[in-house]
């Protein structure tokens, strides 16, 4: 959601997320594990002094400023993901693993883990990042992360969720029975409803083409707030910063290889991936 002037011109930064999946790769397979949740999360980022009056918002009581990052900037996930690659850089892929603010030490031996632990803990000490010690588990043989299971012998799926699933009604009527994408736009659209009433009404709203999203009555709340609403596509994937980060590499490696001649690009795609 765009809110104001600052959002907009705000210079995006497309730091590219860790893929969950080569993370849970290399975490399966060991004896041991470490899991440790980071506190606060966001907030463990200072802000420069001279940026914070642009996190300036309003309360019935006064104007206020961010000191440190909050949640909902729009480059909050990459700046914290590239702190904590700084931090962790020497260690990644090879004692540990790090997604966001959960990090993960694992080896086949008792001793050797709680080597990298100790190691891995004071690097957080060196560099005050507090952890949030009621989420951590310590010298485990399992434990959840990313949403999956992780033993020894490969990646399961979580069991909790699963019952949770397992343990909805079962439909009594065709109408229940149907997965509606009106249901679907309803909620959306009540919570829409909710963050306007909240936050004041943004300038634009950029989603994908979801039938949640691209419905008649989605429309209607766009058209009643005066809101402007953009569909991503694949030459503007704005809800997805590392397909941005993709397509800008293969445009460079295709200008480079081939021309500023978009024609041909078609034919050239599969060499230059």
């Amino acid at each position: 959601m765009i809110y104001d002037l600052t959002y907009i011109t705000a210079r995006k930064d497309h730091f590219p997320l860790r893929f969950m999946d080569q993370i849970l790769e290399r975490l399966v397979g060991n004896e041991y594990y470490c899991f440790l949740d980071g506190f606060s999360g966001y907030f463990q980022i200072p802000i420069d002094p001279r940026d914070q009056e642009k996190t300036t918002f309003t309360y019935p009581y006064g104007t206020f400023a961010y000191r440190r990052m909050p949640f909902g900037l729009c480059n909050a996930p990459g700046t914290f993901q590239r702190c904590m690659l700084a931090i962790f850089h020497d260690m990644v892929e090879k004692t540990m693993e790090v997604f966001m603010d959960d990090f993960s030490v694992f080896k086949n031996s008792f001793e050797n883990c709680l080597s990298r632990l100790d190691k891995m803990l004071q690097r957080c000490e060196d560099t005050n990042l507090s952890l949030n010690w009621e989420k951590s588990h310590f010298m485990v043989k399992e434990g959840i992360v990313l949403g999956h299971k992780i033993p020894k012998n490969g990646i399961e799926v979580d069991k909790a969720k699963f019952d949770v699933i397992a343990k909805l009604p079962h439909p009594r009527t065709v109408k229940e029975a149907k997965a509606l994408p009106t249901n679907d736009a309803r909620v959306v659209c009540k919570f829409l409803k909710s963050i306007f009433a909240r936050f004041g009404t943004p300038r634009a709203i950029i989603s994908d083409r979801g039938t949640y999203f691209y419905n008649d009555q989605f429309t209607k709340v766009m058209l009643k707030y005066g809101v402007t609403h953009r569909l991503s596509t694949a030459y503007h994937p704005q809800t997805s910063g590392q397909v941005e980060v993709l397509n800008r590499g293969l445009k460079r490696i295709l200008e480079r290889t081939i021309g500023e001649n978009h024609a041909s690009w078609s034919d050239k795609l599969d060499d230059a991936l």
